[in-house]
């Protein structure tokens, strides 16, 4: 009976790898446009 229904923590579950893969996605491309930008001066 509980292959349709999410759990209250298989949503906890599902939240907390959201948050931690967006604000590791957002940390690489602040990241990434932070070294570009350095890049950018030197030349």
């Amino acid at each position: 009976m509980r292959d349709t229904i999410l759990t209250l923590e298989d949503q906890r579950q599902a939240l907390l790898l959201l948050t931690a893969y967006f604000s590791f996605k957002g940390q690489s491309e602040t990241w990434l446009s932070f070294s570009i930008l350095k890049g950018a001066e030197r030349i």
